[in-house]
């Protein structure tokens, strides 16, 4: 759940997420996507845990960024679009190199 609990400060926007009875402060980036969801506050949902990632549903319909990393670390936020799900990462993330080695076969 993303609490009515949002404000603007500085460069980013900050809100609350509570789940689980668990509730900390995120910082999403000045970017449309992230605008979609600062209007969409407050969101009430139910988390589900999707491998390395904890899940909301969320009515936002939007693209993505283009520009988006595909690496993640510890507490990243991200959108996916296909889904319209808001994602909590518990895990660092890192995509293959494009030009990583296949091993040589015997």
């Amino acid at each position: 759940m993303f609490s009515d609990k949002h404000y603007k400060m500085g460069k980013g926007m900050k809100m609350e997420i509570t789940t689980g009875g668990t509730s900390a402060t995120a910082t999403l980036m000045n970017t449309p996507t992230a605008q979609a969801i600062w209007e969409a506050l407050p969101i009430k949902g139910i988390s589900q845990l999707c491998g390395n990632e904890i899940c909301f549903s969320i009515p936002v319909d939007v693209v993505g960024e283009p520009e988006a990393r595909g690496e993640v670390n510890i507490g990243d936020l991200r959108y996916w679009p296909p889904r319209h799900t808001f994602c909590i990462f518990t895990v660092v993330l890192r995509p293959a190199p494009e030009s990583s080695p296949l091993p040589r076969a015997r």
